[in-house]
């Protein structure tokens, strides 16, 4: 999902806040589609662990 790599970009950019602000602006505007969420949910935690600096 391209929203899920967009937020794991600026996550991997120490840009954490913005990375879950973009997720969580999503999430608000469709709460409403569980299949949405749904996927969302497993592209997110399908990522692996950022690496360490």
């Amino acid at each position: 999902m391209l929203l899920a790599a967009c937020a794991e970009v600026l996550w991997l950019h120490g840009e954490q806040a913005r990375g879950s602000l973009l997720l969580a602006g999503f999430r608000e505007g469709f709460r409403r589609h569980r299949t949405f969420q749904a996927e969302l949910d497993a592209a997110v935690e399908s990522r692996p662990p950022a690496p360490k600096r």
